[in-house]
């Protein structure tokens, strides 16, 4: 009797157990139970939530909330090497807001400009404000590659203002947005995450001047002509043929150096 009592105890103490769980697993998922824990509207109607533990702000109008997507609208971290999150809690994160690094400079943590950016699959879009004022990536003078999936449809226009061009390279599979995207505003873009220099044609014509191309290089790089009477080298790369003639043009990076021979002949 007393083993039987015991038995039935202990199935309605799992039982209740059970119930418990399958009550707090609803609660977890249940979407305006997290639009209550994780999103604030603001007074523009949009809503965002606190930072994350990665540093990470979102941001959402009340049509994504109801979709179960948000953008990553602010970074706040420190890292200068970064992935960018797939999702906030439940919901799929799908953009860069205008704002992402723009308005760093405001939170007073001192971070990192940042090097390099990986935009996982998923995301749509990569946004900038009206006029220029402010764009998802402007001024980050040190990004040097930025990773980019087909998914991306549209990016704005002004996303790399203040950006520089001679370093930045876009990363992205051929045939997609971000290609065309760079081959319009004149960044560099491969689909490779090897650093390369790109030294072009081996001929030049006297006053021809061409901009040697560096794809994903985050250091300095010494540029250095063999005889500057014939082809001079500025710091930025960028070649002048000054007359007929044999030169050697080196570009020093860390502790390798790439070298191509031009034959500098009469413009034709």
């Amino acid at each position: 009797m007393k083993t039987t009592s015991y038995r039935l105890f202990k199935r309605a103490g799992m039982a209740a157990v059970l119930i418990l769980a399958v009550t707090l697993a609803a609660l977890c998922v249940d979407p305006q139970a997290v639009y209550a824990m994780e999103f604030f509207r603001e007074a523009s109607g949009n809503y965002v939530t606190e930072e994350d533990k990665d540093g990470y702000y979102y941001r959402a109008s009340e049509q994504q909330l109801e979709n179960g997507e948000c953008m990553v609208y602010v970074y706040g971290g420190k890292e200068a090497d970064i992935v960018l999150p797939k999702t906030c809690g439940s919901r799929k994160v799908t953009g860069v807001d205008t704002n992402f690094s723009s308005l760093v400079g405001y939170l007073g943590n001192g971070m990192t400009s940042l090097s390099t950016v990986k935009i996982p699959k998923g995301y749509t879009t990569i946004e900038s404000g009206d006029g220029g004022k402010t764009g998802a990536f402007q001024n980050q003078k040190k990004l040097y590659r930025i990773e980019i999936p087909k998914s991306v449809k549209q990016i704005g226009e002004h996303v790399f203002d203040g950006c520089d061009f001679s370093r930045l390279t876009i990363v992205t599979p051929r045939g997609s947005a971000a290609e065309a995207y760079a081959a319009a505003h004149g960044i560099l873009c491969t689909n490779s995450k090897k650093l390369k220099v790109d030294f072009g044609k081996e001929t030049l014509a006297v006053g021809e001047k061409r901009a040697i191309a560096v794809y994903n290089n985050p250091n300095k790089i010494k540029w250095k002509s063999s005889d500057p009477s014939v082809a001079k080298v500025g710091t930025k790369g960028v070649v002048t043929a000054q007359k007929p003639g044999k030169v050697t043009i080196t570009a020093k990076i860390g502790k390798k150096s790439y070298k191509c021979k031009f034959t500098v002949g009469l413009s034709k």
